[in-house]
């Protein structure tokens, strides 16, 4: 009869065991999808808002007369930030190939536009400068379909130019 016993205490402990260790596994399981939605999440959040934070910095960087235009780079619709009124040289940021790039290069004379850097990838992205009232307007599209925007005022008169 003490062996009856003492197996159905070994089986009550592995039983507790079991279940514990399901319970551990379910736990993590759970625990593993959520980190891995809310890191996907994120990153997308990332990708739209880091795009249109940088280009803010860039414009509010050279926000001068003369310094803002909208210019083409081999049929893509760029922002041309020249380093001052009369340098030649400029930091060209455009779309191209699904991401967003950015090139510093002699103003006259820029590289082709797969020589800029990818600054983000982005599914769309499109630029308007209204220089009547001094605004440029960037809405840009994540990889995800969602959208977001920017509008900025520029403080110099006269910054900008039109496509």
């Amino acid at each position: 009869r003490r062996e009856q016993e003492h197996s159905v205490d070994v089986f009550f402990i592995l039983a507790l065991f079991c279940v514990f260790a399901g319970s551990a596994v379910l736990v993590m399981t759970f625990g593993a999808n959520v980190y891995q939605r809310t890191v996907s999440h994120m990153e997308e959040n990332y990708n739209a808002r880091v795009s249109l934070s940088y280009l803010a910095n860039q414009v509010r960087q050279h926000d001068e007369n003369g310094c803002i235009t909208l210019e083409t780079l081999e049929d893509h619709p760029a922002l041309v930030l020249a380093d001052g009124p009369d340098s030649s040289y400029a930091t060209f940021i455009y779309y191209n190939d699904g991401a967003l790039r950015e090139l510093y290069c002699e103003r006259k004379n820029p590289l082709t536009a797969d020589d800029g850097l990818v600054i983000v990838e982005l599914s769309g992205w499109d630029i308007a400068l209204d220089e009547q009232q001094g605004r440029l307007s960037v809405p840009a599209v994540d990889k995800d379909g969602r959208s977001r925007s920017l509008l900025l005022s520029l403080r110099a008169s006269g910054g900008g130019g039109t496509l």
